[in-house]
C-alpha cells in the first residue's frame, strides 16, 4: 500500500463542545491567573474544557485567535506554535501548585504538523505530563479540530524548582 494511503490517528479526547463553554470562565483560565489578565488574552480566545486535573496531571482548553487571520499557512503554523508554548510548562506543575510557588522554565520544546489547520478556527489542546522527578518535567500535547482531527503533536521538558510557598487563594466572599 503506498504511503500516501495511510490515514490514521490517535482519537480526541471527550470534552464538552466550545459551544457549551461561555466565553469568560472567571478563575479557571488556562494558566491561572498569570494568563487570565495578560496581552495573550486579548489575541487568543482560550476555553478551558476541564479546568485543569491536577490528580491526573493534564489540562485541555478551546483555544483561537480573536480575530480572522489571512489564509496564508504559514501564518497559521506560527500562530498554533505560539498557542503550544503558553501552557505546557503550566502542566507539568498542576500537581505541585498546592505545595510551592514553582519556577518553571522551558529547556526544550518541539512541534510536529500532522494536517493543515487554521488558528482562528477552534482547536482542543490536549496537554499531560507525563513525568516529573529530578526537577525536570515532561508534557506532550495534541491539537484536535472540533471535528476530531489531530493536526499537531507537541512535546516540552521543562526545569521546575519550588522558590516559596504556595500563592494564597482568595474565595469571592474573602476581603
Amino acid at each position: 500500500m503506498p504511503a500516501e494511503g495511510f490515514d490514521h490517528q490517535r482519537e480526541m479526547p471527550v470534552t464538552p463542545p466550545v459551544s457549551a463553554i461561555p466565553p469568560e470562565v472567571t478563575g479557571s483560565t488556562p494558566g491561572r491567573g498569570r494568563m487570565r489578565d495578560s496581552p495573550v488574552t486579548r489575541v487568543l480566545d482560550l476555553r478551558p474544557a476541564d479546568g485543569g486535573d491536577p490528580a491526573r496531571h493534564r489540562q485541555r482548553f478551546w483555544v483561537r485567535t480573536r480575530n480572522r487571520l489571512d489564509d496564508q499557512p504559514l501564518l497559521h503554523v506560527c500562530a498554533l506554535t505560539y498557542i503550544s508554548d503558553l501552557s505546557l510548562a503550566s502542566t507539568a506543575s498542576l500537581p505541585y501548585r498546592t505545595e510551592a510557588t514553582m519556577m518553571i522554565s522551558s529547556l526544550d520544546h518541539a512541534v510536529w504538523f500532522h494536517r493543515p489547520c487554521r488558528a482562528d478556527e477552534w482547536l482542543l489542546f490536549a496537554q499531560h505530563s507525563t513525568n516529573a522527578a529530578g526537577a525536570r518535567g515532561l508534557v506532550n500535547g495534541e491539537f484536535f479540530t472540533q471535528d476530531g482531527k489531530l493536526v499537531a503533536s507537541v512535546m516540552q521538558e521543562v526545569l521546575m524548582r519550588p522558590i516559596g510557598p504556595p500563592p494564597e487563594r482568595h474565595l469571592p466572599n474573602d476581603r
